[in-house]
């Protein structure tokens, strides 16, 4: 399992600098089960911290010559939010955009690796 820990905002101000985890299997390849957790400053309806879940999978991955990559998770036309990963070389770093199901851009951040077990 992989887990990346980060923060993200919200551009209408749902999330400020909240708290944002992503969680793949042992490696990020295309088709893999990918989910987020986040905890939102406040929801739409008015619901304080609230917690959110989207869960999908790997839908795409650009590999860039630099060893970086680009992966987009939970497409999955159930979400109401998609994620565009920037992830560095090492695979340690992201950083994190966020679209909802219209694709119009929501907000960003930024998370690292905190957690990897490998299961060869």
């Amino acid at each position: 399992m992989r887990q990346y820990v980060g923060k993200i905002n919200h551009i209408d101000g749902y999330a400020q600098n909240e708290l944002f985890t992503v969680l793949f299997p042992n490696s990020i390849r295309l088709g893999h089960k990918a989910s987020v957790v986040m905890q939102w400053t406040k929801k739409a309806d008015g619901e304080v911290k609230a917690n959110g879940t989207e869960l999908g999978s790997v839908a795409t991955i650009t590999c860039h010559e630099d060893g970086s990559k680009e992966v987009e998770i939970c497409k999955d036309s159930e979400n109401y939010y998609w994620f565009k990963l920037a992830l560095n070389g090492g695979e340690d770093e992201m950083g994190i955009k966020f679209y909802n199901n219209r694709d119009e851009y929501c907000g960003e951040g930024t998370a690292k690796l905190l957690f990897q077990e490998c299961t060869c």
